[in-house]
């Protein structure tokens, strides 16, 4: 695994334990976390910036009792790293299971991570990036 894997796995794993040093370490000042073709309801947009990537998470964490997910793919092609997640949330106000599938394209430049793409499958990822499958 490259180093842009470790970093992103690291970022993973820190999320677990609800820190994100790496994260904010690794983050591009000018970063942009797009979640538009997510298939969020409530969260869906382009956020830019530390803070309009705080944004997004203070929004998605508040709304959940629980989040359980697990990482079930990482792949690298050139300065990206392509993670899908198996997931299930608990809603805080109705206590409804939520279960889904999502993937997330982390684009690097040098060290730094400048976008993170959502993407509600890893085909639609794959299409939009032009990965090929075999990739």
């Amino acid at each position: 695994m490259s180093k842009r894997g470790e970093i992103v796995r690291r970022i993973i794993e820190e999320f677990v334990e609800r820190r994100s040093d790496t994260a904010w370490a690794t983050y591009d000042p000018r970063v942009v976390w797009d979640s538009s073709r997510s298939g969020l309801v409530d969260n869906a947009g382009v956020y830019v910036g530390p803070d309009g990537v705080g944004e997004f998470w203070r929004n998605w964490l508040e709304a959940w009792e629980s989040i359980d997910f697990e990482l079930v793919g990482l792949r690298e092609v050139d300065n990206v790293v392509v993670t899908t997640f198996k997931q299930e949330n608990i809603a805080k106000r109705s206590g409804v299971a939520t279960r889904f599938e999502h993937t997330l394209a982390w684009t690097f430049r040098g060290p730094k991570i400048v976008r993170v793409d959502m993407y509600p499958t890893l085909e639609e990822a794959l299409a939009e990036l032009a990965f090929d499958e075999g990739d």
